[in-house]
């Protein structure tokens, strides 16, 4: 457990501290040299990328936290983080868990690996989907749940994917827990990911 969460952090904070710490050095040199719109520039990105480290940390905290093991408290956060996104947009969000899946308690990796999959495909939604709905589905099957991520937008050719690392982290996550993940997807149809186990 202390060597996933040394490794989560160094993985998940350590790079966005590197660049705080070198874009603070930046526009500390802007500002040595009177350069103040290009170290205006500079504490932006210092902005930004500390944003991103609370999120993250906050995130972390969340998952290794063992309160949070129910699929019901993970999809409160998850709820908490993609409603207000989804009004800015104008999209309609659904969550439908079923009643079997809301009492499973799930592993830290598992939590996490559901957690950081959804918020990952979510972000995705909203960046490039351009759609009016989003599906969230968790479903339990047995001792076996199924997640579905489901929007109604403008969909993707999946061998001109160009959403970066989104969809390689998200296939990762899963494979850190031995779940498939599956995505479907073709232009003007929307996208289907599928993280099951």
């Amino acid at each position: 457990m202390r060597n996933q969460f040394s490794q989560d952090l160094h993985d998940e904070i350590g790079a966005s501290l590197s660049g705080i710490n070198l874009l603070s050095q930046m526009a500390a040199e802007k500002l040595s040299g009177k350069k103040h719109e290009e170290a205006a520039e500079y504490l932006l990105k210092v902005k930004n990328y500390s944003q991103d480290v609370i999120e993250k940390l906050s995130d972390m905290v969340w998952i290794f936290n063992p309160n949070n093991d129910s699929i019901q408290k993970l999809i409160q956060r998850l709820k908490s983080f993609a409603v207000s996104l989804a009004l800015l947009k104008d999209i309609k969000i659904h969550f439908v868990t079923d009643e079997e899946s809301e009492i499973i308690n799930l592993s830290i990796r598992q939590r996490k690996a559901i957690y950081l999959v959804s918020k990952e495909a979510l972000n995705n939604i909203f960046k490039y989907a351009e759609c009016n709905n989003i599906y969230y589905t968790l479903n339990a099957r047995g001792s076996k749940w199924q997640l579905q991520i489901k929007d109604d937008g403008k969909g993707f050719l999946l061998q001109e994917n160009t959403l970066g690392n989104g969809l390689k982290n998200m296939k990762a996550r899963a494979d850190e827990i031995g779940a498939t993940f599956t995505i479907q997807s073709q232009t003007g149809s929307g996208t289907i990911i599928i993280l099951e186990l």
